[in-house]
């Protein structure tokens, strides 16, 4: 499992959150395996399930993902790294 903390300020002014991003080790999921990317800190929680080949191709796509879905729930506002 891999977590990752972020402090997003929101665009329209108002309280920094921490945004916390976690990816699960991936699980087979019948021929395929999964890995779940949970969201948390904006107005909605975001779970996402991640599918792949293989465990290695599901955590990289997971993986390259979160970009996207941080960029859609954040609106426009600042994402700044604070691990």
């Amino acid at each position: 499992m891999q977590t990752q903390k972020l402090q997003w300020i929101p665009p329209e002014g108002g309280a920094a959150r921490t945004i916390t991003v976690t990816i699960s080790a991936p699980e087979p999921q019948g021929e395929m395996f999964a890995a779940v990317v949970d969201i948390t800190g904006f107005d909605e929680p975001c779970t996402k399930r991640i599918y792949g080949a293989d465990a290695e191709q599901a955590a990289e796509l997971a993986s390259k993902t979160v970009p996207a879905l941080l960029d859609l729930r954040a609106r426009g506002g600042a994402l700044i790294p604070l691990d």
